[in-house]
């Protein structure tokens, strides 16, 4: 049977000093608060992987940062993965490849990306004088736009 813990307070979590080793302060359902010696506080999450059921720690952010229901929300979430067999760690991994993705492929990347499939196609002094890199460097604003809807066959039918 499980451990009932009585959930922490935002003035337990002010209150907490720091002492002469690291400690840690249960929120309940694998969250924690670690209280570092140097007076850092950090929240954790313990869980048992889906597949290997071996127990990890997964950092969710420094306190004040992460508040206490933000920890208690993104506690919620995992927990919710980890009922559909789903890892914290694979699923924070895969989140951050997609961002890192999508702020990849912005307006200007994809007026790169159509200018080296054009250059053959059009003479060079029309190409600089169209080029989407000439245009976006004009409205600036327009380059960082992330481009999430516009397809490839689009632009090469429309060019």
């Amino acid at each position: 049977m499980a451990v009932l813990v009585k959930p922490l307070s935002i003035t337990e979590i002010n209150n907490a000093k720091p002492k002469e080793k690291d400690y840690s302060l249960s929120d309940g359902q694998g969250l924690f608060l670690l209280v570092k010696m140097n007076g850092s506080k950090i929240w954790r999450f313990q869980y048992y992987k889906p597949i290997s059921k071996k127990r990890t720690l997964i950092s969710l952010g420094v306190y004040p940062e992460i508040s206490l229901k933000d920890a208690r929300d993104i506690r919620d979430l995992y927990r919710s993965l980890l009922a559909k067999n789903i890892d914290p760690q694979d699923y924070r991994l895969q989140q951050e490849q997609k961002a890192i993705q999508e702020r990849q492929f912005t307006l200007s990347e994809m007026g790169k990306e159509w200018l080296y499939l054009k250059k053959n196609e059009v003479d060079t002094g029309r190409l600089k004088e169209v080029s989407p890199t000439t245009v976006l460097r004009e409205r600036s604003s327009l380059s960082a736009l992330i481009v999430k809807t516009i397809e490839w066959d689009f632009i090469t039918e429309n060019s």
